[in-house]
């Protein structure tokens, strides 16, 4: 029961910190993760902060729908997982 309970635990936590749609971390979960680089990575290597906008996508949803607009987020999310090192914060 104990395993079952801590599997569980986990899940659930990992569920908390996960955007359903993208499966990318969600605000909460990256300024915590961001509070933790920036406490203990960025006096050993150097850190960058990059910023991106997919631009005119309130358009696209407002022409396509939302559903089109979901298929653009998370193809969007499945490139940058795949460019990214294994150690960003996405």
């Amino acid at each position: 029961l104990k395993l079952i309970r801590e599997e569980t635990h986990g899940r659930l936590l990992q569920e908390s910190q996960t955007d359903f749609l993208t499966r990318l971390g969600n605000r909460r979960w990256f300024f915590e993760e961001g509070e933790r680089v920036l406490g203990e990575g960025s006096k050993n290597r150097p850190l960058s902060l990059l910023a991106l906008d997919l631009d005119h996508f309130k358009k696209l949803n407002d022409r396509y729908g939302h559903h089109a607009g979901d298929e653009v987020l998370r193809s969007f999310a499945e490139v940058a997982r795949r460019v990214v090192s294994h150690e960003a914060v996405l």
